[in-house]
């Protein structure tokens, strides 16, 4: 121990070049080791996923039950991957467009021709304290379950968007029928075999009266070029306006009851009707309805008048 105190303090100059050399040897050892460690630890991972995937390969299955994977099928399953389907018959962007399609020209004279018929609305004079609705055509191509083309369908609708609440509008609810009341009819129907009917009803809203004064723009298109400056003062609901709905299931259940059914007091929307014996249950769901009879009979009846 004392030589060595002595002769480091004697000649410093040795000592730290000793301890230099030292330093080095044990940070290469050290580099050294931890490269080779790294090396092995790539090898080690690599071993068992080579491993995995070999057993996986060997192992095949054995269970009776035919799936996907044994019968090759790769494509997608349509229950859960999203079907796109190109649809030869394009949608006009815009009203000249579709102006210069006979097909589309002929659903816009056809829309027309609809509200003409139920008198829609009747031209008027501009004046500057109207609140004046603007409208817009919609363009539909209705399609049939193998993709083939349908109908072309334009709908006229009214920008309710822009309806002042008080001036152009008054009450909006419209009451639907419950899901338990259409579940209840259809399982009584399937258990006392009743014949039931569906019935869907061709432009609805345009039936419906307004109690409101409502003022909307000529159509594009359409306007009559011997009153350019008129404005149509609408009678019928127009698809588009907050109260059509109410304004229809208004109009239908009224007739409804004039013909001689009964409004059920829990769903509104389910009207009875009774003869004797015989009832015939009616669900109504915006312009949707659902009819039920006990004889035979009495349906050609109820669905003529």
């Amino acid at each position: 121990i004392g030589n060595s105190f002595s002769s480091s303090s004697h000649n410093p100059g040795i000592s730290i070049e000793t301890s230099s050399q030292a330093t080095k040897e044990i940070t290469e050892q050290s580099t050294t080791r931890s490269e080779n460690e790294r090396q092995d630890d790539i090898l080690a991972s690599q071993i068992p996923v080579q491993e995995s995937a070999q057993e996986s390969a060997e192992v095949k299955s054995t269970h009776p039950m035919t799936i996907r994977q044994k019968s090759g099928i790769r494509k997608p399953n349509p229950r859960y991957a999203l079907l796109t389907h190109k649809v030869s018959y394009p949608e006009p962007k815009t009203v000249a467009a579709a102006l210069k399609d006979p097909g589309w020209t002929g659903a816009m004279g056809e829309e027309m021709g609809n509200c003409k018929e139920a008198e829609t609305w009747s031209l008027v004079p501009y004046t500057p304290d109207m609140h004046v609705l603007g409208s817009k055509w919609i363009f539909r191509t209705k399609l049939n379950a193998d993709r083939s083309l349908q109908k072309l369908k334009a709908r006229l609708v009214a920008q309710g968007f822009n309806q002042a609440e008080g001036i152009d509008y008054l009450e909006t609810y419209s009451p639907v029928v419950r899901t338990a009341t259409v579940r209840g009819v259809l399982h009584l129907a399937t258990i006392m075999e009743w014949d039931i009917k569906q019935m869907d009803v061709q432009n609805a809203f345009l039936h419906g009266d307004l109690t409101e004064t409502v003022y909307t723009a000529q159509p594009a298109g359409f306007v009559d070029p011997d009153k350019p400056d008129h404005v149509c003062k609408l009678h019928k609901s127009l698809y588009g306006l907050k109260q059509s709905p109410r304004a229809w299931f208004d109009k239908f259940s009224t007739y409804l009851l004039e013909f001689g059914f009964h409004c059920s007091i829990p769903d509104p929307s389910l009207f009875v009707f009774s003869r004797g014996k015989d009832i015939i249950p009616l669900l109504l769901y915006v312009d949707d309805m659902l009819i039920t009879v006990t004889a035979q009979i009495h349906l050609p009846y109820c669905l003529q008048n």
